[in-house]
């Protein structure tokens, strides 16, 4: 029996320190992605996404993310020069990712976790 499972986070984030993920595809970037969950408490995590259109992203910024959550493996190279390796909660890829142009903090935005597991 198979025990994968899944899980998409889509929510309110800032995005931060955009680099590219692999030298050979200059579309691919890896972020620092803070999603926040309640007041003073955020999840971490090291997003990667494809950039099919070209879009430009900022040092910084708010934005409305869809993204999947993957499992961690062991000697993946992780990590920017803000963030530990381990200070990271999830690791994952951007489905889709909308720029915010108005950003308020209350109320809470909503954060939408969804993980389906079937026996």
């Amino acid at each position: 029996m198979s025990s994968q499972a899944s899980a998409t986070i889509t929510g309110l984030a800032v995005l931060e320190n955009p680099r590219f993920y692999d030298t050979k595809q200059s579309n691919s970037f890896v972020f620092d992605t803070q999603f926040y969950l309640t007041p003073h408490v955020t999840l971490v995590a090291q997003l990667r996404y494809y950039n099919a259109k070209g879009d430009h992203f900022d040092p910084m910024g708010q934005y409305v993310v869809c993204s999947t959550i993957a499992k961690t493996q062991e000697g993946a190279k992780l990590g920017s020069l803000d963030i530990k390796p381990e200070e990271y909660h999830v690791v994952g890829d951007i489905i889709w990712v909308r720029r915010l142009l108005v950003f308020y903090m209350w109320p809470l935005p909503e954060i939408i976790v969804c993980n389906p597991w079937l026996p």
